[in-house]
């Protein structure tokens, strides 16, 4: 995932109360991340093109389809030659729509992402989507407000 105003991708460790747990792909590091801020799940990321967007994960398998020095690029490029690169990967590209800070990002993101994520044709959750399903299959926020509602129940039924 990525989370607004904070570089690099993180994945989800652990629920809390107010949010959750993140972890950098980077360097490990363990931070709270609170409900209120902004998070986007790369399997919900799209590119801009011509005619339909395209998923970020299939903009990924293009690029591992490529020649690995295709995929690496100088991150101090200038926005032509950022476009002419991801031109190579994604002809079809909304030029008005997807700025050269875009283009940065998902070459750093793939580049992050290519040793750890299998990017094949199957629809397969990464790391970061797994924890996050497995951190919101039973949320415990979402237990303890039916046990307080029984507790309720009972102690009102216990009065009458």
């Amino acid at each position: 995932m990525s989370i607004s105003g904070m570089p690099g991708l993180y994945k989800v460790v652990a629920q809390t109360k107010n949010g959750f747990i993140a972890e950098s792909l980077v360097d490990k590091k363990r931070f709270p991340v609170h409900s209120n801020q902004q998070v986007s799940m790369l399997s919900d990321i799209s590119i801009f093109t011509e005619s339909e967007d395209i998923k970020l994960s299939e903009v990924f398998r293009k690029m591992k389809a490529m020649p690995e020095g295709d995929t690496d690029i100088d991150m101090k490029a200038d926005g032509a030659t950022l476009y002419q690169a991801f031109e190579k990967i994604l002809p079809e590209y909304d030029k008005d729509r997807v700025y050269p800070s875009d283009i940065k990002k998902v070459f750093k993101w793939y580049n992050l992402l290519k040793n750890e994520v299998d990017f094949s044709e199957e629809e397969k959750p990464t790391a970061t989507e797994e924890s996050k399903e497995e951190s919101t299959e039973e949320p415990a926020s979402d237990k303890k407000p039916a046990a307080k509602k029984k507790t309720k129940k009972s102690a009102t039924d216990k009065e009458e």
